[in-house]
């Protein structure tokens, strides 16, 4: 099968419920990553899997812990995008989501893109 290219843009269904809001938004979040990293989604979603897999994979694409901590932001804030553009979330909650992604420490960031949960993001802010 032929393996879609991260960086197009890819329509969202309509969420029915959180899960699948969370699945939608983790799947763009490793699109907007790949994307940067010039890398396929599927090769980075592996990667993610855990620490291990995923230092083996930035040691293999000569990617720095900061470079990797970019490109996770950068998925993320396309997913963000991506679900305020939707209609799956409102600017208010896209703005803080925002605030979150750009703040937080990067084991956590990779953690929540790894689980695909990005209501932590909101968690962390109170």
């Amino acid at each position: 099968f032929a393996v879609a290219d991260p960086c197009a843009h890819r329509a969202w269904r309509n969420p029915g419920n959180a899960q699948e809001l969370a699945q939608q938004v983790t799947l763009s979040a490793l699109d907007g990553a790949a994307c940067d990293l010039h890398v396929s989604r599927e090769e980075l979603a592996r990667a993610v899997t855990t620490a291990d897999t995923f230092r083996t994979f930035t040691q293999q694409h000569g990617i720095d812990d900061a470079r990797a901590q970019q490109a996770l932001r950068v998925g993320l804030q396309r997913a963000i995008s991506d679900a305020q553009d939707a209609g799956a979330i409102n600017g208010v909650v896209a703005l803080l989501l925002r605030g979150a992604a750009n703040s937080i420490p990067a084991d956590r960031l990779l953690q929540i893109v790894r689980d695909g949960q990005l209501t932590q993001l909101g968690n962390i802010l109170g």
